[in-house]
């Protein structure tokens, strides 16, 4: 995953992210929170985006064996006062989490993926609460795509979606104002 914010680049590497300046120089290496050891099959991995003091990323984590599962994945990392970096409580979503992205007009997020019932795709929108905790506002899911895995915000907060043959826009109450499909 990569990300570009206020004249810097985010790069991951293995379970960390990197922050670079424009000019290519490493200023500070970030934690993500992914077990990239742990990692042993092909899906796991994170997806980021990163705002003023605070990257939100989506994790999607499969394992095999005996203990297989799929699950999604949302937690923020948070700079904070002291300028450490701290993870928010991973908080499941979905049956994966596949992308993430960070609404700057008000630093709400959201996290697309496939749906809790693997059968639809989901975009679920994530704000604080007056507590300072993250908290899932709302998720709407469409069982005409059965995952979302390309997500974008619009300057006047329209979120798009995309997943082969798929494609849809919702406004910032989660609602699908308009949909394409490409049935070929």
């Amino acid at each position: 995953s990569a990300s570009f914010y206020n004249g810097s680049f985010y790069l991951q590497h293995g379970g960390e992210i990197l922050r670079y300046s424009e000019s290519g120089d490493l200023q500070e290496t970030i934690t993500s929170g992914w077990d990239n050891i742990g990692a042993n099959v092909s899906g796991n991995g994170i997806q980021f985006d990163v705002g003023q003091d605070f990257i939100a990323v989506a994790e999607n984590t499969q394992r095999q064996g005996g203990s297989g599962y799929t699950n999604g994945y949302f937690y923020i990392l948070e700079k904070n006062n002291n300028g450490d970096w701290t993870q928010s409580t991973a908080i499941q979503v979905g049956h994966t989490a596949l992308a993430a992205k960070i609404d700057h007009s008000d630093n709400s997020v959201y996290i697309t993926g496939e749906g809790p019932g693997a059968n639809s795709g989901y975009l679920a929108k994530f704000e604080k609460n007056s507590q300072g905790n993250w908290e899932q506002s709302w998720l709407s899911s469409d069982s005409d795509a059965y995952l979302f895995n390309r997500l974008d915000i619009t300057n006047n907060s329209q979120i798009l979606i995309s997943a082969g043959g798929y494609s849809a826009v919702y406004d910032a109450n989660g609602n699908q104002i308009e949909k394409l499909i490409d049935d070929a």
